[in-house]
């Protein structure tokens, strides 16, 4: 499995971007991949570094299931006092062999990651 590619978007709201994550199985098609993706996002809020997590703890959770590929779209909602300046995308799969891969992006400047 495989972190393809991350688009962040603003929506045109304060603070309230989309994104786009594509998550592909590179070599092997045989199984189903089950599994979940979390943000975390980078930056400065009043002046301090500051991590915030997405989904929260509190958040419905990002669901992975795919046997090629998957797009995975949603909403995030960033502090209004934060500026974003990374961030981290986790998938975590499940089962005997499961395992997590991140992948770290710069936030976006302009249109698209």
């Amino acid at each position: 499995m495989r972190i393809q590619s991350l688009y962040i978007e603003p929506t045109g709201k304060a603070s309230l971007f989309q994104y786009k994550l594509v998550v592909i199985q590179a070599l092997k098609h045989e199984r189903q991949v089950y599994g979940r993706a979390k943000f975390e996002i980078s930056g400065l809020q009043g002046g301090k570094k500051t991590v915030l997590r997405y989904p929260g703890a509190n958040g419905r959770a990002i669901v992975v299931n795919f046997k090629y590929f998957q797009d995975i779209e949603g909403k995030f909602k960033l502090p209004e006092n934060f500026t974003p300046s990374r961030v981290k995308v986790s998938v975590t799969t499940r089962g005997r062999n499961g395992k997590t891969i991140d992948r770290e992006y710069n936030w976006p400047r302009g249109d698209r990651a």
